[in-house]
C-alpha cells in the first residue's frame, strides 16, 4: 500500500513505495508497482513522474481557458455565482489554471465548462472519456447539464496529480450538451485553496468522443485473454458471461481483472503445450501463445535475471543455420523467453532475457542466439508477473539453409576437426555414426575425412 513501504527511488521487495501521491502516480502508468516488487523499471518511472514543478504535456492546438488566473468567470454556482461555462470543444485539448495570485487570496478555484457531444452514426449514442493531467492535486468530472447539478451525481470524475495523465472510463452517452467541472483537491471535495497562480499550476482536459456504442461483446473486440483499452472481448459467449458477474468489462476497459475472469470461466484447463513433452512446433512469422492456467515445468536459470511464474512451450528442429531471433515486442504483459537444445530430460540453456530494450517497450523479451543444423531447440515463454495471457511470439529463422551432410556432426556447415573430435570421442557408440550402421568405426572416419570441408 501506498506510504507503507520503501523509498520510491530504490527498488525493493515490496509493492509501493513511501511517498503516497509518488506511488500513486507510478502505480497509475504500472500498475504491477503496486501489486508485485518495486523493481528498476518502477523506480525509472518515479524518477521520470516524481518531480518537483512538472508541466502537463500542451499539445500545439489545445485552447487556454478564457478566466484568467485568480478570476472567477466561469463558475455559475459550485463556488461562487453568476460565472458562464467556459466552451470545450470535443476531441481538442484545453489547458487551464487553478489558483489564486499570492497575497490576493480568491478561495478554492472552479473551473466549469459546458461541452457539446455530437453523434455522428445516428444510432443516438456516444463514447466518452475524459482525459485530465494536472500538476497540482486536481480532478474533473463529467455531469449532466444544468445549473448546478450535484457533483455527487457526476457520470464519470478522475483526479491527477505531479502530471500523471489519467483517464475515465469510456461511457455511452445520449448526444447533447454536457458540463465539465475541475477542481483542486480529491472529488468530489473542493479543495485547492493553497493552489497558487504560477506557471506551473497547470492542467489539460480533453474530452474524447467516439462512435462505438455497440455490443462490446463481438468479434471485432480484441482478445478475452488480453488486456486492452476497449470494453468487451472477441469471444461473445466468454464476454457476455464475464460481463454478467462484472459489468465494468463491458463499460470501461478489459483489464487484468476481466482477463483472469475470462480464464477461470472460459478455458476448460491448461493451454496444450503447458509441458515440454507437449510442445508447439515455432512456425516463422507470428503465433499466438495463451500462458493463463499453465503451470511453471523447470526452475528458471539465474542467468535470465528474473522467474517464470507459468510458461508454454515451442519446438523447433533448426532446417537453417545462423542468427535466429525470437520475441515477444508488443506483449501486453510481462514476459519472459528461454531457448534450450536437446531434449525435454536433459535441456542445455542456450539464451534468454526478460525486458530487452530493443522491444522499446516495458515487460518484452527477445532472445537471438546462432542456430546449427541437426539441433533441436525448445523456446519456453511465459509470464514474468501475474498469470500472463494471450499474446503474440514472433519466430525470425535464420536464412542460410542446412544442407544434407551427414559428416557434419556439429552442424555449422563445415566438417573439420570440430567433427573429427566428435567422432573420436564417439568411437564404438552411436555419436557419430555417419554411414547409419549403428557404429562410430574407420568407416565413418573414411566418409568424415572424405568430406572435408565446407559441406556442398
Amino acid at each position: 500500500m501506498c506510504g507503507d513501504s520503501g523509498s520510491c527511488f530504490e527498488p525493493h521487495p515490496t509493492g509501493a513505495c513511501s511517498d503516497i501521491a509518488c506511488c500513486n502516480g507510478v502505480c497509475v502508468v504500472d500498475m504491477s508497482c503496486c501489486d508485485s516488487d518495486w523493481d528498476a523499471t518502477c523506480v525509472m518511472l518515479a524518477e521520470q513522474i516524481c518531480v518537483a514543478a512538472c508541466v502537463p504535456v500542451i499539445v500545439p492546438d489545445a485552447r487556454d481557458e478564457a478566466e484568467e488566473c485568480n478570476q472567477r468567470l466561469n463558475d455559475p454556482c459550485y463556488r461562487t455565482t453568476g460565472g458562464t461555462p467556459d466552451l470545450l470543444i470535443a476531441n481538442q485539448q484545453t489547458h487551464g489554471r487553478l489558483g489564486s495570485a499570492p497575497g490576493q487570496p480568491a478561495g478554492p478555484d472552479v473551473d466549469v465548462y459546458s461541452v457539446v457531444i455530437v453523434d455522428t452514426d445516428g444510432d443516438g449514442l456516444v463514447r466518452v472519456e475524459l482525459t485530465f493531467s494536472s500538476s497540482p492535486k486536481a480532478w474533473a468530472a463529467l455531469l449532466l447539464n444544468g445549473a448546478c447539478v450535484p457533483l455527487g451525481s457526476a457520470i464519470r470524475s478522475t483526479g491527477s496529480e505531479l502530471c500523471v495523465d489519467t483517464y475515465t472510463d469510456p461511457v455511452c452517452l445520449p448526444a447533447g450538451t454536457y458540463r465539465v467541472v475541475i477542481a483542486g483537491g480529491t472529488f468530489p471535495a473542493i479543495g485547492g485553496s493553497s493552489i497558487n497562480c504560477i506557471d506551473t499550476n497547470q492542467y489539460t482536459i480533453t474530452v474524447v468522443t467516439q462512435e462505438n456504442c455497440s455490443s462490446p461483446c463481438t468479434t471485432a473486440n480484441g482478445s478475452c485473454f488480453a488486456t486492452h483499452t476497449e470494453s468487451g472481448c472477441n469471444d461473445p459467449a466468454c464476454c457476455e458471461s464475464v460481463c454478467a458477474n462484472d459489468p465494468l468489462c463491458c463499460e470501461g476497459t478489459w483489464d487484468s481483472t476481466c482477463v483472469n475472469a475470462a480464464a477461470l470461466g472460459c478455458l476448460s484447463g491448461p493451454p496444450s503445450n503447458d509441458l515440454c513433452a507437449n510442445a508447439t512446433v515455432l512456425l516463422e512469422g507470428t503465433q499466438l501463445f495463451n500462458t493463463l492456467l499453465s503451470s511453471s515445468e523447470l526452475p528458471q536459470q539465474i542467468a535470465c535475471g528474473g522467474s517464470f511464474l507459468n510458461d508454454v512451450w515451442f519446438v523447433w528442429d533448426a532446417t537453417a543455420h545462423g542468427s535466429t531471433l525470437v520475441d515477444t515486442c508488443g506483449a501486453n504483459f510481462d514476459t519472459m523467453i528461454a531457448v534450450y537444445r536437446g531434449e525435454c530430460s536433459a535441456l542445455t540453456l542456450v539464451a534468454c532475457n526478460d525486458n530487452s530494450i530493443k522491444c522499446g517497450s516495458i515487460g518484452s523479451s527477445r532472445v537471438s542466439f546462432d542456430a546449427a543444423c541437426a539441433t533441436r531447440y525448445y523456446v519456453r515463454v511465459g509470464a514474468r508477473l501475474g498469470n500472463g495471457g494471450e499474446t503474440i511470439l514472433r519466430f525470425t529463422a535464420p536464412t542460410t539453409i542446412c544442407i544434407d551432410c551427414p559428416s557434419d556432426l556439429s552442424g555449422d556447415g563445415i566438417v573439420d576437426a570440430a567433427d573429427l573430435t566428435i567422432a573420436l570421442g564417439a568411437w564404438g557408440g552411436l555419436g557419430g555414426d555417419i554411414n547409419g550402421d549403428g557404429l562410430t568405426d574407420a568407416a565413418d572416419l573414411t566418409e568424415l575425412l572424405t568430406a572435408w570441408g565446407v559441406c556442398r
